[in-house]
């Protein structure tokens, strides 16, 4: 079975790395660039609909996987998530092409959380409660949904700098690959390497200086893909940190979503509301090295994907104040690099 993680992540990778200068090539010759904007670091314009390369990669390691090797999984949830990625895919284009919207990309993205919660991607336990009244269910569909959105739209506000959403989507796959191999879930071992090698076969192509970007096509996906592994993990353990683990991994995109939100609330500007204050562009006034700032986010990343394995087997009371040190190292960190600071710079 290792090997067959292996094989998945090497051909993810190859076809990947093969696919993206067609795409890129397609994307020039049709006029899909990216162009420079007052709130955009990059000068020129730029190649876009990358994102359809990692989602060609990561379907060719799933074929791989279910066709090839035979092996089985839940028809539903793999019905659900082929039909999900694809939605999530068509709408990125659509997006990367038309420039949609901002409410109207939203009720896309709650119309794909609620195509995959149909298909069994579900959160249906909170705190050793199962789903079996109407209030639950309820509240299952809001949270699994709201968590989707969330975490879709977290990895899309990361993607403002070369290789950054990219690299830290590989990352994190990485460490869920390694905590569902030590629980043994197969399935999700499989999606994690497709999706890593996915991203390492993009990334090349992606680093400062980019020669194409993967838009919203890629980075909808890549938040799609993590949301349902991270309800997949958590529904197979009735433990409370083993909830966490995922959100722990994805902290570095999750905590400039929750900053993001905080600021714009405070400020009384419209959520969707771009703007130059995430992490990365704070970083990035401070170093004024896109590489460096990506680098020292990646190692963040590996720090808190480090934590959420080193915390998966502690319980009770030693979990508990495993949790607050977290806590607290993550409160000195974000208060010292100054992104705490609302008003922004």
């Amino acid at each position: 079975m290792t090997k067959s993680y292996f094989f998945t992540f090497i051909i993810c990778i190859a076809v990947s790395f093969i696919a993206t200068p067609f795409i890129r090539k397609l994307a020039r010759w049709g006029g899909f660039l990216d162009k420079p904007g007052r709130r955009k670091v990059h000068r020129e314009s730029i190649a876009s609909l990358g994102g359809m390369a990692i989602f060609i990669s990561f379907l060719a390691g799933i074929f791989f996987v279910y066709h090839i090797m035979a092996l089985t999984a839940d028809r539903n949830l793999l019905t659900g998530l082929l039909i999900g990625a694809s939605a999530i895919v068509l709408l990125g284009v659509y997006d990367d092409i038309k420039n949609v919207p901002a409410l109207l990309k939203l009720a896309g993205q709650v119309a794909v959380a609620s195509i995959v919660y149909y298909y069994g991607f579900r959160i249906e336990e909170f705190f050793g409660l199962s789903v079996d009244t109407p209030f639950l269910k309820l509240l299952s569909y809001l949270v699994t949904v709201g968590w989707i959105v969330g975490a879709i739209n977290a990895i899309n506000l990361l993607d403002g700098l070369d290789g950054l959403a990219c690299g830290i989507t590989a990352i994190v796959a990485v460490f869920l690959f390694t905590a569902s191999f030590i629980d043994g879930n197969y399935m999700l071992c499989f999606l994690t390497a497709a999706l890593a090698g996915s991203c390492l076969g993009f990334l090349p192509y992606n680093l400062y200086p980019a020669s194409i970007f993967m838009g919203d096509t890629g980075s909808m996906l890549l938040g799609l893909i993590l949301a349902l592994v991270a309800i997949e993990s958590s529904q197979k353990s009735t433990t409370i940190i083993a909830v966490l683990v995922p959100m722990i991994a994805m902290a570095v995109p999750l905590i400039d979503t929750f900053l993001s939100i905080l600021r714009r609330l405070i400020k009384k500007e419209p959520l969707f509301k771009a703007d130059k204050n995430h992490i990365h562009h704070r970083l990035l006034m401070e170093e004024k090295s896109q590489m460096k700032v990506v680098l020292t986010l990646y190692s963040v990343t590996c720090f808190f994907g480090l934590i959420a394995l080193g915390v998966r087997g502690i319980k009770g009371i030693y979990m508990v104040g495993a949790l607050a040190v977290v806590s607290l190292v993550t409160f000195r960190w974000m208060r010292n690099s100054g992104f705490l600071d609302i008003e922004g710079k």
